[in-house]
């Protein structure tokens, strides 16, 4: 069985198709959305290549070297600026009194560095990224590059103090990381 993660639906659900040819029947072989895996299983999701690329670094860049890792989630690249070593996100899901389901996600980290934020400065194609295969995260948060990317400076972040990890926090996150097994060089994913 496969999936497809659909923006239209609540954050992160999937729904299923019956192959891969059979997404690509419906989306037409032409189209920017492509599947990516899910570590190893048969769940799959779509990824639009047009929207928006962004890497967060402490240096100031010009061109991103092949293996840096990008993001369409603008938030994650800042945070990534600050270069935390523990990533923690909390995604809660809510109904509103009118009946109005509204997602909202809370990012926390360790980083203390000041960095930048850039936007990827040119067309992001298949073949320029791939899943980064040690990721923690949410599939599809973060990407390797295959080539050197050009970037825009889009500004200077600071370290926001909501969203510092207290000790007691990372000392949970690493308990249960030990106890999942789900550990990596890129941060836990709480």
């Amino acid at each position: 069985m496969f999936g497809f993660f659909d923006k239209k639906r609540a954050y992160g659900q999937f729904t299923s198709i019956r192959s891969p040819k059979s997404y690509l029947d419906r989306v037409g072989e032409n189209s920017p959305t492509r599947l990516i895996g899910c570590n190893g299983t048969l769940r799959v999701r779509e990824v639009d290549y047009r929207e928006t690329w962004y890497h967060g670094s402490p240096l100031k860049l010009t061109t991103l070297r092949k293996g840096s890792t990008i993001t369409q989630d603008r938030d994650l690249a800042r945070v990534f600026s600050h270069r935390p070593s523990i990533v923690s996100i909390s995604v809660h899901v809510g109904i509103s009194n009118k009946g109005t389901k509204h997602v909202s996600k809370k990012i926390k980290h360790d980083g203390v560095t000041p960095g930048f934020l850039y936007r990827i400065g040119e067309n992001v194609e298949l073949g320029d990224i791939f899943p980064h295969p040690n990721s923690s995260m949410e599939e599809g948060k973060e990407w390797l590059t295959n080539r050197e990317l050009g970037v825009e400076l889009i500004g200077t972040t600071q370290t926001v103090n909501d969203e510092r990890l207290t000790e007691e926090e990372i000392l949970q996150l690493k308990r249960k990381a030990a106890k999942s097994g789900n550990e990596s060089s890129s941060g836990l994913l709480g």
